[in-house]
């Protein structure tokens, strides 16, 4: 007699094969937005990324990437398509850094260094 499994062996093997390929399959995407890859739905191609990453002395601060707002803190990484960026950071009573970035392909624009001094410096009395 045969028991319920060697009788639904097609359809177990077959589930299997289906289970293992979705897995392969979400390997290969995971893997391929790891390395930087992105797919740009409005001309269907396929496109290397880079980053930029933004850190420094203020830690609240406002981050701005070609006049729109992207955070409110630092420090603050984004993959972007290549091409040049107006990044701005911005605190209320804080001078504003600004720098047009060029972003590569594979590369990170590093911006680690990002100091911000107040605009009306207070003075105190050395003792």
């Amino acid at each position: 007699m045969r028991d319920r499994r060697t009788k639904n062996i097609h359809k177990i093997i077959i589930s299997q094969l289906a289970v293992g390929l979705l897995m392969v399959a979400v390997g290969i995407v995971v893997t391929f937005i790891a390395q930087g890859y992105r797919f740009n739905f409005n001309n269907f191609k396929v496109i290397k990324t880079g980053m930029v990453f933004l850190a420094g002395n203020q830690k609240s601060v406002d981050v701005y990437i070609n006049s729109e707002f992207v955070s409110n803190k630092l420090p603050y990484s984004k993959a972007l398509t290549p091409g040049y960026y107006d990044v701005r950071v911005e605190k209320n009573g804080y001078s504003s850094w600004q720098a047009n970035v060029k972003i590569e392909p594979e590369l990170v624009s590093d911006f680690r260094s990002i100091v911000m001094f107040r605009d009306q410096p207070v003075s105190e009395e050395l003792k």
